[in-house]
């Protein structure tokens, strides 16, 4: 579309309407909104979950305090979020026809399973020497699995549902929206694009128990949103990684794999450190996208327009 066109006046220089192949430019949108008020809604969900929990003696291991948790902090932020684009007047961040339809899920789906390795190794880096160190500490706090005692068999697979959905979907959508879609866009206004995809995602892993994985995986689906400016694209990865995440542990415990113990972590957890190699590729992917790091402003190959 020429940019002199009556649909796109008033635009900045280089600006060029969104074709249906590469999805809606969602930049414009969620970099308008306040991401302070989100992230205290994120994190103070999180507090209030564990101290609600502990108020109603729910024990730190059952699968009621995970959900309760899960509740106040998606909840809570997802509600704001919504709330947030509608004062905006921005429906176009709900159109679900906007998906791009150029979709790589080659490449998508490489990065997924990369940095699912990666995470194993970063887990593994750090757990290991915890249970050559304190065998019964790791034992007693790190390795605990999701308790459902005291739940019928109905209501405990009705709650295994509802984490698999939270994992899956509502989890992706609203870290993407919020740490890639907010988070970055005001940051860079304020500190350039390179420190905000560092700070945003250093920020995003903090939110993690595996800090150094959830860091790498902000700073790859950073570089995605980036690279298309449209949010289904980190929130397809991201949901596809957390599926990846489901099924290996599924299958794992299928077949009475269990790491229960810091001896398993220690016979096993060698082969763990095979995942860092992951870095590699990762590293590369995110090395090929210093187009995205130019000092005067981002131009995406999909949709080349500055950031501003």
């Amino acid at each position: 579309m020429d940019d002199t066109s009556p649909g796109n006046a008033g635009k900045e220089p280089g600006y060029c309407q969104k074709e249906s192949a590469t999805g809606a430019d969602h930049y414009s949108i969620y970099s308008e909104i306040p991401a302070t008020p989100l992230l205290v809604c994120l994190f103070g969900g999180l507090i209030c979950g564990i101290v609600l929990s502990d108020w109603l003696g729910i024990p730190s291991d059952h699968i009621m305090m995970d959900l309760l948790t899960d509740l106040l902090m998606f909840g809570g932020t997802g509600l704001l979020l919504v709330l947030s684009i509608l004062r905006k007047g921005s429906s176009a961040a709900f159109n679900l026809t906007d998906v791009p339809r150029d979709v790589k899920w080659v490449v998508w789906g490489g990065l997924a399973v990369l940095l699912l390795l990666f995470s194993v190794g970063s887990v593994t880096s750090v757990l290991y020497p915890l249970a050559i160190l304190w065998p019964n500490w790791v034992e007693e706090v790190l390795l605990v699995e999701p308790s459902y005692a005291g739940l019928n068999p109905g209501l405990s697979g009705l709650l295994r549902a509802s984490s698999v959905l939270l994992s899956i979907l509502v989890a992706p959508v609203i870290e993407e929206a919020i740490f890639r879609g907010v988070l970055l866009g005001r940051l860079k206004r304020k500190l350039g694009l390179t420190r905000a995809i560092i700070i945003s995602s250093l920020i995003f892993g903090v939110l993690h128990v595996d800090m150094i994985g959830g860091t790498v995986f902000g700073l790859v689906m950073g570089c995605l949103y980036l690279e298309r400016r449209n949010l289904w694209v980190p929130t397809s990865c991201h949901a596809l990684h957390n599926g990846l995440v489901l099924i290996i542990d599924g299958l794992a415990s299928a077949k009475g794999f269990h790491f229960d113990t810091a001896s398993d972590i220690v016979t096993w957890g060698r082969f763990g450190f095979l995942g860092l190699t992951a870095v590699l590729p990762l590293g590369m992917y995110v090395r090929r996208q210093s187009h995205l790091w130019s000092s005067d402003g981002y131009t995406s190959r999909a949709n080349p327009r500055r950031l501003g």
